[in-house]
């Protein structure tokens, strides 16, 4: 199985793929160029997939500098030609990361913004939505209605959807091509 990705990239499912993490930090000395050169260690290590990320733990998210964050992103697509993914909830740099052409956002809670579900839908960038499992998630959205589904869609129906856990379910479960899908998925 193969997941699509912006500029003509995919990324090969049907085995463990290794991800290069680099963290940003509010007191980050690191300059561009050595966190070009980290990513490139990941990747001559066998990353297939880098992800740039700001931490969170004692401090603000918004003390990480959205330049910083665009400006490393900005160099590391320029200079790899693995898949570059930001992780944030911040909406700007959600947005901003999209403009630059990554190929992935991994978010908890930056579909909050409308501008930043506007830029999903405007982009090829694949969407990873990061929840806590020590988190209940009350809202049943379907988040990938929200992004991607084409206006004038029946929505699905709520009834339907706590029955079975899945909202719109109806409209996609028995679908034309699931036996098609369904033999090729076991043939690899």
């Amino acid at each position: 199985m193969k997941l699509k990705l912006p500029q003509n990239k995919s990324l090969d499912l049907s085995f463990t793929k290794v991800m290069g993490t680099i963290v940003l930090y509010p007191e980050d000395s690191r300059s561009i160029e050595e966190i070009v050169e980290l990513a490139h260690s990941f990747v001559r290590s066998g990353a297939e997939l880098l992800e740039v990320g700001t931490k969170k733990t004692d401090f603000n998210l918004d003390d990480v500098d959205e330049s910083r964050v665009c400006c490393v992103v900005e160099a590391l697509i320029k200079e790899l030609s693995v898949p570059i993914a930001v992780n944030s909830d911040n909406p700007s740099v959600i947005i901003n990361a999209i403009k630059l052409g990554v190929s992935m956002i991994i978010t908890s809670s930056g579909l909050d913004s409308e501008e930043a579900i506007k830029a999903f839908k405007e982009s090829e960038a694949v969407v990873c939505i990061h929840c806590e499992p020590s988190e209940r998630v009350d809202d049943d959205t379907d988040v990938v209605s929200l992004i991607s589904k084409t206006e004038g869609l029946p929505d699905g129906d709520p009834m339907i959807g706590s029955l079975i856990s899945f909202v719109g379910i109806e409209h996609y479960f028995h679908g034309p091509h699931l036996d098609e899908y369904l033999r090729e998925f076991n043939q690899k």
